[in-house]
């Protein structure tokens, strides 16, 4: 009788501490993105803002580049690149869902995979019918999430043992 319990206990915890783990790595992911949304959305509308006044976007695009760190790229009205801090070296840099979504008055978003690796891509109409874009890696979001799932695997396991015994 006693083994039957502490096996079903040991289940139940089991069961709710994955489930608790699944909706720890949701929840964190949701934040981490949340917040480097945030900051590019406020980044973006900066460089759009700039963008108003100063010439020459395709030598602005670097230069804002190392400021926000992050790429930049600058389309203009008719969606050709004014400005790319990082030029492809296949031709231009595509258009992206992002880019369809700011002309249409709203902050673009998208998070895809590209031969370097997955990027997040944001976004913003500016003056003149320019549409500024930012992206960056999603590494550092990654090694976040993999940071803090270790920790949390390492403190079930712990948790774990100490029920069991």
């Amino acid at each position: 009788m006693r083994g039957k319990l502490l096996a079903t206990f040991l289940a139940l915890v089991a069961v709710v501490g994955g489930l608790a783990f699944f909706a720890l790595q949701r929840s964190l992911e949701r934040d981490l993105v949340g917040s480097l949304e945030q900051r590019l959305e406020a980044q973006a509308r900066g460089v759009a803002h700039w963008l108003e006044t100063a010439g020459h976007p395709e030598k602005l695009a670097p230069r804002l580049s190392g400021v926000v760190d992050a790429r930049v790229t600058i389309f203009d009205a008719s969606d050709a690149v004014e400005g790319d801090s990082q030029p492809s070296a296949g031709g231009p840099s595509p258009l992206g869902p992002e880019v369809e979504a700011a002309r249409g008055g709203h902050v673009g978003r998208d998070i895809r995979a590209e031969a370097g690796g997955v990027r997040l891509y944001l976004a913003v109409e500016g003056a003149a019918g320019r549409v500024v874009r930012l992206s960056v890696p999603m590494a550092d979001v990654d090694a976040t999430r993999a940071s803090v799932r270790n920790r949390l695997l390492g403190h079930t396991e712990m948790a774990s043992v100490a029920s069991g015994g």
